[in-house]
């Protein structure tokens, strides 16, 4: 796969669709439109991803989805026929581009970066999720420099993309699943506790002021 751009912002990203169904594109900024080509089907969140080879978003290529745009410029009509998935936004309809370092829902022990937010207007045009270790906040600086034209900064942004980094972006895994054994544990321990250790007189207080309420 390549590109024409000599500057090119790429990386990796999920998006929903379907309410429940994913799919992974290698996402470009390049000749004045955003591109999206499909690079891997449904992930499930079932799936272990324990292993450190999933901070590298490469490792979510489909290799016999890639296959097909060996050659190809993935800006090009060509390359983004080959797909029906595969999407492209013209910057003249993007607005703003914002990075949320929150958690996507339902992506459990996916490894993932944050989310990049492509806004038109009032309307959230793309909602990506990083996945892997990537810096979503330089990402989205380099990404805004793109898609609004300051071709000086996304050069300077791409040289400091370009040096290696220690800091670990991906989201621990598991806090999900964490949050709601600490709740359920909750639910059951309060009534027991409730039950066991609070006096009658204590009770009764506190009837009276449910009752007061």
């Amino acid at each position: 796969m390549s590109v024409t751009n000599a500057v090119c912002v790429k990386f990796i990203a999920m998006e929903y669709y379907g309410l429940i169904l994913n799919r992974t594109y290698e996402i470009c900024a390049c000749q004045n439109r955003l591109t999206g080509i499909r690079i891997s089907g449904l992930i499930s969140a079932s799936t272990a991803y324990r292993n450190s080879i999933f901070r590298n978003p490469d490792s979510f290529r489909n290799s016999r989805l890639v296959k097909r745009y060996e050659g190809q410029d993935t800006c090009s009509k060509e390359a983004l026929s080959l797909d029906r998935a595969n999407f492209f936004l013209d910057f003249s309809k993007i607005t703003k581009i914002e990075f949320s370092p929150r958690r996507k829902w339902g992506m459990a022990s996916v490894p993932h970066s944050g989310i990049l937010i492509i806004w038109g207007g009032n309307k959230v045009l793309r909602e990506l999720i990083l996945l892997g270790s990537q810096d979503g906040q330089l990402l989205a600086s380099r990404l805004s420099a793109a898609v609004f034209g300051d071709r000086r900064k996304l050069e300077e942004l791409s040289l400091i993309a370009s040096r290696p980094s220690e800091k670990n972006y991906v989201l621990p895994d598991g806090w999900g699943k964490i949050v709601i054994l600490i709740l359920c544990a909750l639910m059951i321990l309060i009534p027991i506790a409730y039950k066991y250790f609070v006096s009658p007189a204590q009770k009764a207080a506190v009837v009276r002021f449910l009752q007061e309420r």
